[in-house]
């Protein structure tokens, strides 16, 4: 899904003075009518917006397993589910109280204004009462929107290969000359560095950084562990030669451990021709890397 679009919560203040604030523009000569309108029109805009944050917040029960896992390692997932079932308590609550308000106003009679007026402040307490109790889920809801709606919009169920090596090595320039395209750059909230995204016919292209260091745990790590797991079918690896070579053959062999195929590409070649000592690790060239990841067969 793409968790961009999910739109903003707003803060329970807001929320309710909004539905108030509708409701007073409602004029009718009949004060029974009147008062019936206005509960009839806060509660519809309060249960509106309850029900839209229920069907548009990510069931992260029902996620592909990378954003479920993204989701649970990077946001309060307990949090989250209490919060959501705030959202759906204050519904029934509302439901609850319009039903029972609306009888009692019903049962007024026209000729009684201060009861029927009276009603209506009853209810309107009632309702404010509600969604101020769930404020704080609303809050903790927003929080995380904004930290899950810059969470780049991956093809989960495409063949997807992951184009490892360690920072500056020329990965997103590879992709460019992979794909003929400007790699789709996606910042996190969590880090200053991003995930590139390219596609090729059959296949898509996943720049995650970096190092799978775990003696270092970070966010930029886990994006890059949980691409790895879930994501990846197939590896490029990237070598650079002007870089020390001892710490890039660490990282390709915790990549050969994974049992997945890997592809290897030595890039700043115009940099530092000789490249020999690479040549056990079976590079390709550009055009033989091309070929190879354009036999990739769809899912």
């Amino acid at each position: 899904m793409a968790f961009k679009d999910v739109p903003p919560i707003e803060n329970y203040k807001v929320f309710i003075d909004t539905a108030f604030k509708r409701a007073q523009k409602i004029n009718s000569r009949n004060q029974k009518d009147r008062q019936l309108n206005k509960i009839d029109l806060v509660k519809e805009y309060v249960i509106a917006r309850l029900i839209k944050i229920m069907n548009t917040y990510p069931n992260i029960d029902e996620l592909d397993p990378f954003y479920k896992e993204l989701f649970k390692q990077t946001l309060e997932y307990a949090d989250i589910k209490k919060s959501l079932g705030g959202v759906a308590w204050a519904l029934k609550k509302v439901t609850f109280f319009h039903k029972q308000y609306s009888i009692k106003l019903k049962k007024t009679h026209a000729d009684e204004p201060k009861r029927l007026n009276s009603l209506r402040t009853e209810f309107y307490g009632r309702i404010n009462s509600i969604v101020k109790q769930i404020k704080d889920n609303l809050t903790i809801l927003e929080a995380s929107r904004k930290v899950f709606s810059q969470f780049p919009t991956i093809k989960t169920a495409m063949n997807t290969v992951c184009i490892i090596g360690f920072p500056n090595v020329g990965k997103t320039t590879l992709l460019f000359k992979l794909t003929g395209s400007k790699p789709d750059i996606k910042p996190y909230a969590f880090t200053t560095k991003g995930i590139n995204i390219s596609y090729m016919e059959n296949i898509q292209l996943l720049d995650t950084p970096g190092t799978l260091n775990r003696e270092v745990s970070n966010k930029i790590e886990l994006v890059s562990e949980l691409a790895i797991k879930y994501l990846a079918n197939s590896f490029v690896f990237v070598f650079d030669p002007t870089l020390e070579l001892g710490k890039q053959i660490t990282l390709y062999n915790k990549i050969k451990k994974l049992d997945k195929p890997v592809l290897v590409y030595v890039s700043k070649t115009d940099v530092q021709e000789d490249v020999s000592e690479f040549k056990k690790y079976k590079p390709l060239s550009l055009v033989e890397l091309k070929k190879e990841l354009e036999l990739i067969q769809p899912q």
